[in-house]
C-alpha cells in the first residue's frame, strides 16, 4: 500500500454534514482522508468520528486541529509501508533520506536514516524552505561519507550559486548534539545513533549563519554542539 483509499462521495457528504464549513479549513485530499476513516481509533474507544463531534461541540474546528487528525491517521496507517520503503533504501544504498515539509514558522528539513550502520553517523540539513535542497544535500554528503571524504571540510562544488556566477555554493558539516537532534528532528532511526552532523548551507550571498551579513530570512536553525566534542 502506497497511499490511503479515497472516500466515496457519500462518505464525504456525511462528513460535511457532521462538520459544517470543514471545506473552509482543509483541502479535498485531507477531507477524503477523514471521510474514509471515520471509524479509525485515535485512542481506545475514541474514533475519528467521535473526536470530530467533540471538536464541533467544543467550537474547536480549526485547521490545526483537523490537520492533526489527518496526520495521526496517515502516520498510523502508512507507517508499515513507509518503514519498508526506508529499509529497502538502506539495504540498497546504505542509507535512506527522509524529508519533512515546512511548517508555518519552521523550515523544511531532511535527514538520513540508517547511515550510522554504514559510516557511523547521521546527517541533517535544515536550509531555508526548500525540502528538495535539503534532501539533495543529505544524499550528496552521505555519498561523500561513503567514499571516505572528510565531510567537515568546507566545499563549494555541490551547487552552482546563481546569484554569484562562477561561484559554487559553500557548504560544510558540523557535529551537533545527537540527543537534541533526535528529540526535535530525527524521529526515524535504525540502531543506536551517537553521532549527528548538520549540513550548513550558505545563503544567496554565500554566507554561513555565523557570518556577518547572513540573510536572516533564509531560515536555518542551528542545532546545539555536542556535549563532548572529543567523540567526533
Amino acid at each position: 500500500m502506497t497511499d490511503l483509499p479515497e472516500a466515496t462521495p457519500a462518505q464525504i457528504a456525511a462528513l460535511k454534514l457532521q462538520v459544517p464549513d470543514i471545506a473552509n479549513h482543509i483541502n479535498d485530499f485531507q477531507i477524503s482522508t477523514l471521510a474514509a476513516n471515520m471509524t479509525f481509533e485515535l485512542a481506545p474507544s475514541v474514533t475519528v468520528g467521535f473526536h470530530l463531534n467533540e471538536l464541533v461541540q467544543d467550537g474547536q474546528v480549526t485547521e490545526e486541529n483537523l490537520v492533526a487528525v489527518v496526520r495521526a491517521i496517515r502516520i498510523s496507517l502508512l507507517g508499515p509501508s513507509m518503514a519498508a520503503q526506508i529499509d529497502g533504501a538502506i539495504g540498497a544504498q546504505g542509507y535512506a533520506v527522509k524529508s519533512v515539509f515546512a511548517g508555518d514558522d519552521s523550515p523544511s528539513f531532511a535527514y538520513s536514516v540508517g547511515l550510522t550502520g554504514t559510516v557511523g553517523f547521521e546527517l541533517i540539513s535544515m536550509a531555508g524552505m526548500d525540502h528538495q535542497l535539503n534532501a539533495y544535500m543529505v544524499s550528496e554528503y552521505a555519498e561523500l561519507a561513503k567514499a571516505g571524504e572528510v565531510i567537515e571540510d568546507e566545499r563549494s562544488d555541490l551547487v552552482e550559486l546563481s546569484s554569484l556566477p562562477g561561484h559554487g555554493l559553500r557548504t560544510k558539516c558540523v557535529p551537533v548534539n545527537a540527543s537534541a537532534a533526535m528529540e526535535t528532528h530525527i524521529c526515524e532511526v535504525r540502531g543506536e545513533v551517537e553521532r549527528v552532523y548538520q549540513i550548513l548551507v550558505a545563503d544567496k550571498h554565500n554566507l554561513f549563519p555565523d557570518e556577518e551579513g547572513y540573510e536572516q530570512a533564509f531560515l536555518q536553525p542551528c542545532l546545539p554542539a555536542p556535549e563532548n566534542p572529543a567523540t567526533h
